[in-house]
């Protein structure tokens, strides 16, 4: 789980879901954590994208926004 504010590392070279994950878009005004996976069977390509409330939603890979696939959740000590 991540929480607002949550620092992540997030690796930019990877921004297609295969396999599905946890992504980090941005929506037109901030950025965003995302569970994406890829919907099997579509022509053209659609991702499946959700969040933690429930909403739930498809877009094309171009409207997605991806910016990359999340690899880490940094925990700093104090």
């Amino acid at each position: 789980d991540f929480m607002t504010g949550a620092q992540v590392l997030v690796d930019l070279s990877d921004v297609l879901p295969s396999p599905p994950g946890v992504f980090l878009l941005s929506d037109g005004v901030g950025h965003v954590l995302r569970q994406c996976d890829i919907i099997p069977g579509e022509t053209p390509l659609q991702i499946h994208l959700s969040a933690r409330s429930g909403v739930s939603f498809r877009l094309s890979p171009e409207k997605a926004g991806i910016i990359g696939r999340v690899i880490a959740r940094l925990d700093w000590l104090k």
